[in-house]
């Protein structure tokens, strides 16, 4: 696997020094030139845990892949490249179901920085980071305002990520679904201080974070079984996510959705259609 090869195909040219700065350039190059898919579980080889086969899918074949592909073998690069990762487990909020997935559904990459704390980073799916692995501080990642929040019930090690909801235009800028309203006490300069709150109707869950335990890829094998069941949604619903600098195109079944980021707390629906 050759280092100067993966960063030209995340088209990366910049500085290689482990720093926070350098650490969003590299993850948000990583995020726009690969995309997630799982549409090799409906058709094709059996999906493999494999770096060696991650990165001829990724980097030689310009290819896309699940978490497990592009967080792994990006963990992989930033070892590398000096920085000190340790990969973790999560679970997706189910939006439908209004559960949480089985918790080591996805591959969360942290970096360690010392005094300067834990961050989080995720080109895999939405956020860019690196997210400091603080609770209740909100973080804005450009498109999408993040915060981390205390599992209820569960150790120092478990973490909610939570996102902050959004007001919905449509092509026209009509709004289709407003978000949250700011009123009273301004906080942090974009929402009031109801996001202050532990439980806040401003926020909505998308992963379930434990970080009691230093995974490797290998770990993840098992994972791969309840992939291909009917018991997981990957199974039956074809996904596919391609994201631009303040763009993002979304397959999602038979829907696919391109929206565009109007600031972090609104996005404009641009085209949606059947397919």
């Amino acid at each position: 696997m050759n280092v100067k090869d993966y960063l030209a195909r995340i088209k990366y040219y910049g500085s290689l020094e482990p720093t926070l700065r350098n650490l969003r350039l590299i993850t948000l190059a990583h995020r726009i030139s690969i995309p997630y898919t799982n549409l090799q579980v409906h058709g094709g080889d059996r999906l493999v845990l494999d770096l060696n086969h991650h990165y001829d899918t990724i980097v030689t074949k310009q290819g896309a892949g699940l978490c497990y592909d592009i967080n792994g073998l990006f963990a992989y690069l930033l070892q590398q490249l000096g920085y000190k990762v340790k990969c973790i487990e999560s679970a997706f909020f189910d939006g439908p179901t209004k559960e949480f997935t089985l918790q080591r559904l996805h591959l969360t990459v942290t970096v360690d920085f010392g005094n300067l704390g834990r961050y989080i980073v995720d080109p895999a799916w939405s956020l860019v980071g690196p997210l400091k692995m603080e609770r209740m501080v909100p973080y804005n990642d450009g498109n999408t305002v993040y915060r981390l929040r205390q599992v209820p019930g569960k150790g120092n090690d478990w973490y909610y990520l939570e996102r902050h909801r959004k007001s919905i235009l449509d092509k026209n800028g009509c709004v289709l679904k407003q978000g949250p309203t700011s009123i009273g006490k301004y906080w942090n300069g974009w929402c009031d201080d109801e996001c202050a709150k532990e439980e806040s109707s401003h926020w909505k869950f998308e992963q379930r974070i434990c970080d009691e335990v230093e995974y490797q890829l290998e770990d993840f094998r098992d994972m791969i079984d309840h992939i291909y069941s009917p018991d997981c949604a990957m199974s039956y619903t074809a996904m596919l996510l391609k994201v631009n600098m303040d763009s993002h195109v979304m397959l999602m079944g038979d829907t696919a959705v391109k929206k565009i980021a109007m600031g972090p707390l609104t996005e404009k629906i641009m085209d949606e259609k059947k397919i």
